[in-house]
């Protein structure tokens, strides 16, 4: 029998998962994927191995959890890097699909045989699920052209032929000429079966600038990429500046296994310091993109300082993406940084405002507490249809730092959440997960 949901009904909270030995400043939730019912999490804060022990100051780890027949979310598996060095911040981007887990670690300064450091070039790491369900390291991958402070890692995304790793530190082209500080670059490895993901290709913008930090955040879905560029200046046909507007790439896969860039998109009402591209998520013919520094309503109205917004484009037939819509929230603020983490399953698109500071009913502040909203199509447009909050809210939580969705489960990250360790002592900013299920929740098969 195979799985049931009823969107209708609203996402409850289901179950807080914390790491299972949280530490200070381990930052549990900075990173967050899900795949039916699996889920992965990332560290890149903590300290220890998978043992909990050979100390390393923010090494990183991420966390598998995976979902009984019951909906209950539980710990698997605890994954480090197979040689850990400190402030590889191994963690610090993740994402899953099917049996196949990619770790970012932005900070890594060595190359695949361990050798010729150089000061945060960054690394990625793929596992892969055995047949006994252990979660096993399959290989480690850096840039062909890797320099310092490229910090490949920073973003990563998985489909079921490529591995895509974020460097919005690169500055040079995909011919490695023409340097550029910090335009950015995306690369693609091949996820093969023979398990040696070799490098596949180098993407850049056809319109590269200085700082434009391309490549910080990723989403993919089948044969459509999309990369964000939130410090970028310029508008779709590269003309018209307007400081940190921000802007996104499409690329999508030719005839050849290419990836070709078919579109630059920027939001109708671009503005100075938008940072339009802070986050992207996409899904077949939508692409939801996070503006969190926004300063206006959908409307183009009733300013508030960073209050944020996401934007829709739908892809028509003529294989053109327009915008659509523009998103806010119904009790928009200043500072609330809506638009902070996007995410679309199913066509159920999901905004964080990772420092919104009340409650689903609009009280009970609570400085940097985050929450995150819920958006369905009705009559042809998105609407507003729940706002999310977790049931232990306290200051500087950070909750909806990062968000995931797949199918009737929500997974939001809050990286600052403080807790306690094993002994029931405090651990300020060791962070937490929070799981959110439709009713009925989904069952395994």
């Amino acid at each position: 029998m195979g799985s049931l949901f009823f969107y209708g009904q609203g996402y409850s909270e289901l179950i807080k998962r914390v790491a299972t030995s949280p530490k200070e400043a381990d930052g549990f939730g900075f990173s967050v994927d899900i795949d039916g019912h699996r889920a992965v999490v990332g560290a890149p804060g903590q300290d220890f191995d998978e043992l909990e022990n050979n100390y390393r100051g923010n090494a990183g780890a991420a966390y598998i959890l995976e979902r009984d027949n019951q909906g209950i979310w539980h710990i698997q598996q605890k994954i480090v890097a197979p040689v850990r060095a400190a402030f590889d911040y191994f963690g610090a981007s993740v994402a899953i699909e099917g049996d196949a887990v990619v770790i970012g670690a932005w900070g890594h300064c060595f190359n695949e045989l361990g050798s010729d450091s150089v000061f945060r070039a960054g690394a990625v790491y793929v596992y892969e699920r055995s047949s006994i369900g252990q979660w096993d390291f399959q290989a480690k991958k850096v840039a062909p052209d890797r320099r310092a402070f490229d910090q490949l890692g920073k973003s990563v995304a998985l489909s079921e032929n490529y591995i895509f790793a974020g460097s919005f530190g690169q500055d040079y082209d995909a011919n490695n000429l023409n340097y550029i500080l910090d335009a950015g670059a995306v690369y693609t490895f091949a996820n093969t079966t023979l398990g040696n993901f070799p490098f596949h290709q180098k993407l850049v913008a056809n319109d590269r600038g200085f700082h434009d930090n391309f490549g910080e955040k990723i989403a993919v879905h089948q044969d459509r990429l999309v990369i964000g560029a939130r410090f970028d200046n310029d508008d779709a046909s590269g003309l018209n500046p307007l400081n940190m507007a921000g802007s996104a790439y499409v690329f999508e896969m030719d005839g050849s296994n290419n990836w070709l860039q078919v579109q630059k998109i920027v939001a109708s009402d671009r503005k100075i310091q938008a940072e339009f591209g802070y986050d992207v998520a996409i899904e077949g013919n939508v692409i939801v993109i996070g503006a969190k520094s926004e300063m206006y309503d959908a409307s183009n109205n009733f300013f508030f300082s960073n209050a944020g917004a996401a934007y829709v484009f739908e892809r028509n037939g003529l294989g053109v993406w327009n915008q659509t819509q523009k998103l806010v929230a119904s009790d928009r603020d200043e500072e609330d940084f809506f638009g902070f983490s996007v995410a679309i399953s199913q066509g159920v698109v999901v905004i964080a405002a990772s420092h919104d500071e009340h409650n689903a009913t609009g009280n009970n502040p609570l400085s940097t507490c985050g929450s995150a909203y819920i958006f369905r199509k009705s009559g042809g447009v998105y609407m507003q249809t729940q706002k999310i909050t977790h049931s232990d809210r306290s200051v500087n939580d950070h909750f909806g730092v990062e968000v995931a969705i797949s199918g009737g489960y929500l997974l939001v990250g809050a990286d600052l959440k403080n807790g306690v360790d094993i002994l029931n002592n405090p651990t300020i900013e060791s962070g937490s997960v929070y799981f959110f299920a439709t009713i009925p929740f989904d069952t395994v098969e």
